[in-house]
């Protein structure tokens, strides 16, 4: 996946991210 290419694709993968983190 290109982060840069798609920074709302990456902020969703890193919200989800966080949220099994939390999780």
């Amino acid at each position: 996946m290109s982060t840069n290419t798609y920074p709302v694709t990456n902020q969703t993968m890193s919200s989800l991210w966080v949220s099994s983190q939390i999780n």
